[in-house]
């Protein structure tokens, strides 16, 4: 098995699709869910530094550059990193977002976050996004 730091070098064909399908998803899902007039949260629980070495855009980047075009001025992106150097990373990649107050960098464990979810997000809607590399006890019943 490749090592998380070999798998960010760039995209594989593979991951090319699955970006473009959150991406394509993310355009009915954001104009839909915008009519609950509800905030908006974006969870993904295994974000990566958000650009690949080869300067590919991964999740976080889709995530936010979608949610910005859609849904601008409701939405909130949390994305978690348990990989300290991907989590500094993804903080300069996400400075933008961040400065706007419409995306959170977390360096911690996704499944504590998953946890605490429930009590974080009352009245939003939420999409969580996992796409991980290594996803190791995270039981069904915690989603």
């Amino acid at each position: 098995m490749k090592s998380e730091r070999d798998f960010f070098k760039g995209k594989r064909p593979w991951s090319k699709i699955k970006d473009r399908v959150l991406g394509e998803y993310l355009v009915p899902y954001l104009r839909k869910v915008a009519k609950l007039r509800k905030p908006i949260v974006i969870v993904d629980a295994f974000a990566g530094p958000g650009i690949f070495e080869d300067g590919s855009e991964g999740s976080p980047i889709i995530i936010c550059k979608k949610a910005e075009e859609h849904s601008p001025d409701n939405y909130l992106a949390i994305f978690v990193n348990n990989n300290k150097r991907f989590h500094s990373e993804l903080e300069k990649n996400l400075e933008p977002y961040k400065k706007k107050g419409k995306a959170i960098t977390v360096y911690g464990d996704a499944k504590e976050l998953l946890a605490e979810l429930k009590d974080i997000v009352v009245e939003a809607t939420l999409l969580i996004y996992l796409d991980p590399f290594g996803l190791k006890d995270c039981e069904f019943e915690l989603l």
